[in-house]
C-alpha cells in the first residue's frame, strides 16, 4: 500500500473515531457522511463567525468557505476563541484556519482574505449548502451582496446578532424576509 494511501485511511479513521459521539444525535453513520459532504461558509470571523467555523469542524463538516479581511487585536482577546497573545496582529482568517487544521486536518479549506467582496461573493456561495453571515455589524453592504447573492442562487443564510444581553438568530430564506426588510432598506431608494 503506498504512503499516500496509507494517510488517506489514517485520516479516514481519526475523522470516524473523532466524529463517534455525534452519531446518536444525528442519525448514525449515516447521518453524519451527510454533515461530512456539507460544504458551509462562514462569512466573518470573530467571536461568533470563529466559534461557528471551529464547532462546524469539530461536528465533522469538511468543506468550508472562510471571509474575514480583519486581523486580530487585544480587544478580541474577551471573546474571541482565535483570540490570545500571541495571536494579536494575525489576520483573523489565517488564525481560524491553523485552528481548524489542527482540528480537522482533513478539512478542505477556501479562504478569502478580502473578506465578503463585490467581487468575490458569487465564488464565495458557489458549491454551498449554507451560509453563516457573521460579518461584522457595520459593514452593511457586505451583509447585503452576501444575502443578495444567496438569495439569487436559493442558499438558506443564518444570521446571529448579540444585542444587549441576549443572542438573536435569524435565518433567511427567498424572499419572505430578507436583511433588507430586517434593516428596513428600500431598495427602490
Amino acid at each position: 500500500m503506498s504512503v499516500k494511501k496509507l494517510q488517506e485511511n489514517l485520516v479516514n479513521e481519526n475523522y470516524l473515531e473523532r466524529t463517534q459521539r455525534n452519531q446518536f444525535f444525528i442519525g448514525g453513520p449515516e447521518g453524519q457522511e451527510r454533515i461530512r459532504n456539507l460544504t458551509v461558509g462562514v462569512a466573518g470571523l470573530g467571536g461568533m463567525g470563529s466559534n461557528i467555523a471551529e464547532y462546524l469542524a469539530r461536528l465533522g463538516v469538511e468543506n468550508l468557505h472562510l471571509a474575514d479581511a480583519d486581523t486580530i487585536d487585544v480587544s478580541n482577546i474577551n471573546r474571541q476563541v482565535i483570540a490570545n497573545f500571541n495571536s494579536v496582529g494575525t489576520r483573523k482568517l489565517d488564525a481560524s484556519v491553523a485552528e481548524i487544521k489542527r482540528i480537522a486536518p482533513e478539512a478542505n479549506l477556501k479562504p478569502f482574505k478580502e473578506g465578503i467582496t463585490a467581487e468575490n461573493v458569487y465564488d464565495f456561495v458557489e458549491g454551498c449548502d449554507f451560509i453563516v453571515d457573521e460579518i461584522d455589524v457595520f459593514p452593511i453592504e457586505a451583509h447585503h451582496i452576501l444575502h443578495k447573492a444567496c438569495r439569487e442562487r436559493g442558499i438558506p443564510i443564518y444570521s446571529a446578532y448579540v444585542i444587549g444581553l441576549g443572542v438573536h438568530f435569524y435565518k433567511f430564506e427567498g424572499d419572505q424576509f430578507t436583511f433588507e426588510d430586517f434593516l428596513s432598506i428600500n431598495e427602490e431608494d
